[in-house]
């Protein structure tokens, strides 16, 4: 009976140890995937996430201290690197659907006909095929609110998007 218990424990044991490898091993693969950002905490501007931002090391002029512009008890905020990295934020409670409704919009728009580059579920990266810029557009849940994401109206070039794509991929709830 000792001997079963034992084999059982050690079985146990083994199960949680390379579990445990497991999450380590996807933690630091988020790191490796995230290793020309840096994570930013928006608690302390009403917004209780964090959301990973280029560094220095991105070669996309993003070297300066970020700058957060948000008011207190306002809906919107813009996230400021340099002047090649703005991208914006704004709370819209609760529209599951305000993501469908604007790529919609996006795709009958014949003036700049778009081309998607990519797209997740909640996220896509597109061309404007009339002035060649790059833009985002995402939606974010956290808890029960929606968070709009999008880049600046003139849009950008394609490695500044790719990294807002990237930074919106990585916004997340600061408690998880």
């Amino acid at each position: 009976m000792k001997f079963q218990v034992f084999v059982i424990l050690i079985l146990v044991l083994s199960f949680v140890g390379c579990n445990t490898n497991k999450d380590q091993k996807d933690e630091s693969q988020n790191d490796q995937d995230y290793y020309q950002f840096q994570r930013l905490d928006l608690s302390k501007y009403d917004l209780d996430a964090t959301i990973m931002i280029p560094n220095e090391t991105a070669g996309i002029g993003a070297a300066f201290k970020p700058q957060i512009i948000h008011e207190v008890s306002d809906y919107k905020w813009g996230i400021h690197i340099g002047r090649n990295f703005a991208l914006y934020i704004e709370d819209y409670g609760d529209n599951s659907f305000r993501y469908l409704e604007v790529r919609k919009k996006l795709v009958e728009n014949t003036a700049f006909k778009i081309e998607i580059i990519k797209e997740e579920k909640d996220q896509m990266l597109y061309k404007r095929k009339l002035d060649n810029s790059y833009q985002i557009f995402a939606v974010k849940k956290i808890g029960s609110v929606f968070y709009e994401f999008k880049s600046r109206d003139e849009g950008d070039n394609r490695k500044v998007a790719e990294f807002m794509y990237r930074s919106v991929k990585s916004f997340k709830n600061k408690n998880l």
